[in-house]
């Protein structure tokens, strides 16, 4: 599961593929942008090879984010309510997993796996009891 080379997650994206692992590791993705037109009615679309087991919930998963730490220094520092509006995930071996997701424009998604230091919640990092590292995101697409 998962797109190309792209390795940007923007506030207004539609969607993302991202591969992150549970054992110690970097995250490697950079932030993009692309926050033009209606933010409120555009959708984002995402995937991540992940490590852990598969997170489940109810959806659309309601998900608080306060202004994450990397771009603390460019935005206002607020809490922002955001949707997980779908989220699959697939065993890809006994340490790694892949996302598949769909959210909010305007939801930090690099920041919903790993958590950012408990700045959003839930994460996936807290619904698997443990450390979720990005390997990669990919955005692969937005719907208005």
């Amino acid at each position: 599961i998962g797109g190309g080379g792209g390795e940007g997650e923007g506030e207004g994206n539609g969607g993302d593929a991202a591969v992150a692992k549970k054992e110690e590791g970097a995250t490697t993705a950079e932030e993009g942008s692309d926050n033009g037109g209606n933010e409120e009615a555009k959708k984002k679309r995402s995937s991540s090879s992940s490590t852990s087991p598969s997170p489940s919930s109810r959806y659309p998963l309601p998900i608080s984010q306060s202004t994450p730490l990397r771009v603390l220094h460019r935005r206002s520092s607020a809490v922002r309510a955001r949707r997980v509006l779908s989220l699959s995930a697939v065993r890809l071996d006994s340490s790694w997993f892949a996302l598949r997701l769909s959210t909010e424009a305007g939801t930090y998604v690099k920041e919903f796996c790993h958590g950012d230091l408990g700045r959003t919640s839930p994460s996936v990092a807290s619904m698997i009891g443990g450390r979720v590292d990005i390997v990669r995101l990919d955005c692969e697409g937005i719907a208005v």
